[in-house]
């Protein structure tokens, strides 16, 4: 089974600027490339920050985007997004009771669980009690499946001292329910931006960095990366996909590439 996981595409409306416009027409790109190169995929998760202020019509517009693709999305959020704004443009498929946008897949090689992290006025995160005992419920069901975790915020440090403080508030508690259960087999979020791995209390955790913008000459170019996730049996296989408008990014030759290098136009 084959996830694509992407984040913080911190959207804005693209009709609003020329730069909201060509962040967005980057992205789009991007897209476009990862359904054309990996057209096997199962589902691709998008962690969070999907708009920068909550607009509509960033919304609207990366629903038409994620539609288009040929394999199901799996859009979460973030602390930059505004729920009710996400659901109307959404809908409500992706809530779970308590109104949360959160949810669970069940697979023949893992089950997936989509965590809503999102803490109203503040740029941490958290899981109140209701979000636990959801997730409760879905790890202790689970069976003998993997269970594979997709959250916005981070639940551990990582050095950095703008993001730890904003990290999981409640981490501890989120660890108990996790230990408890012992079917986790690793976590992907977002927040960071930038691509980082983080052995936390005996689980890997992964995470990403979304659309930056930098200087290329005159012109302002984009980058962003992507995780293409390999889950076949017991082996789980990240590879970290760049894609970027620099006009010599190309595949690493080698006996062992690390990294994917993809020119989007």
């Amino acid at each position: 089974m084959r996830i694509i996981h992407i984040s913080d595409f911190h959207l804005r409306d693209p009709g609003c600027s020329e730069n909201a416009a060509q962040h967005a027409s980057f992205l789009a790109a991007c897209l476009r490339e990862l359904a054309k190169r990996f057209p096997d995929t199962a589902y691709c998760v998008v962690t969070g920050d999907l708009a920068d202020d909550g607009e509509p019509a960033a919304y609207r517009w990366l629903r038409d985007q994620l539609e288009s693709l040929p394999f199901p999305t799996i859009p979460l959020l973030g602390n930059h997004d505004d729920r009710d704004a996400f659901l109307r443009e959404f809908g409500d498929q992706g809530s779970d009771q308590n109104g949360f946008v959160q949810s669970e897949v069940n697979t023949a090689d893992a089950k997936l669980i989509f965590l809503d992290t999102v803490k109203s006025g503040s740029d941490a995160g958290t899981l109140c009690e209701a979000r636990l005992n959801w997730l409760k419920t879905c790890l202790q069901t689970s069976g003998d499946q993997p269970v594979l975790l997709f959250m916005h915020h981070p639940p551990c440090k990582i050095g950095d001292p703008i993001m730890d403080p904003i990290m999981l508030d409640n981490a501890e508690a989120f660890e108990q329910v996790l230990q408890q259960a012992g079917n986790v087999k690793h976590i992907f979020f977002g927040h960071v931006h930038r691509s980082i791995f983080v052995n936390w209390k005996g689980l890997p955790t992964t995470s990403l960095r979304g659309p930056q913008s930098y200087a290329e000459g005159s012109q302002t170019k984009y980058s962003m990366t992507a995780c293409i996730v390999d889950l076949e049996g017991e082996a789980l296989q990240i590879t970290t996909v760049t894609l970027s408008q620099a006009s010599e990014a190309s595949q690493l030759q080698g006996e062992y590439p690390l990294e994917t290098r993809i020119t989007v136009r």
